[in-house]
Parts: structure tokens; C-alpha cells; sequence
């Protein structure tokens, strides 16, 4: 019979929760990535920030589409916004930091060798 003290309880509860808040991290991102245009806007991004004038045509949506699509990868962290001339000059780049802290240093947008 095994008697587990309240001390290992807590421990096995934490341990239980800390699972289930990485699982919903990685279901988060898998769904932030269930869009090819979602994909494209990552691609482009990886390597250097764009305007939003250049991705719209590169990415082939609408303007509205493109926010939703971008809301969408900041609910993930995924890119942080920079704004610098004037408001219709609005530029956006991969955040990396925040994508190796949450791939744990793995590139997600590029594949990966075996």
C-alpha cells in the first residue's frame, strides 16, 4: 500500500497542472499556425520586418483579413509591432525571443533537420 505524504500530493498536483497549461501553450500555437496565410505572414516575417503594403500583396488578402490574421499570431506572441513615420507606415516583425522561449529554441517556421 502506498501512503503519499501531503507534500508529494501538492507536488503531484502542480506537476499535473504544469502539463495541462503546456499542453494549452502548444494547442495555442498549433492553431495559430492552421492557416496558410498565417504561415506565408510567418515566413515573411522570420527573416526581416515588413511593411504592412508589402505583405498584402506578397500574402494575396485583404487588409482586414491580414489584421485578423495578425491578431491572431500576437495572441501567441508571435510578432511584436513597431511603428515608426507616420500611422499608414506600420511595420511588423517575428518576435524571437518570445518563439524560443515557447518552441525552446526550435524554429517552427523552417524545418528542421534530422
Amino acid at each position: 500500500m502506498l501512503i503519499l505524504s501531503n507534500y508529494h500530493i501538492i507536488n503531484l498536483m502542480v506537476m499535473k497542472m504544469a502539463e495541462d497549461v503546456v499542453s494549452k501553450m502548444t494547442a495555442e500555437i498549433f492553431k495559430s499556425l492552421a492557416h496558410p496565410a498565417r504561415i506565408k505572414i510567418l515566413k515573411m516575417l522570420v527573416t526581416d520586418e515588413r511593411c504592412v503594403c508589402e505583405i498584402i500583396p506578397e500574402v494575396g488578402i485583404e487588409q482586414s483579413n491580414l489584421s485578423q490574421h495578425l491578431g491572431i499570431l500576437k495572441k501567441t506572441g508571435y510578432y511584436r509591432l513597431s511603428q515608426r513615420g507616420d500611422k499608414s507606415n506600420i511595420f511588423f516583425a517575428v518576435s524571437n525571443d518570445n518563439r524560443r522561449a515557447k518552441c525552446r529554441g526550435k524554429d517552427i517556421t523552417r524545418p528542421s533537420k534530422l
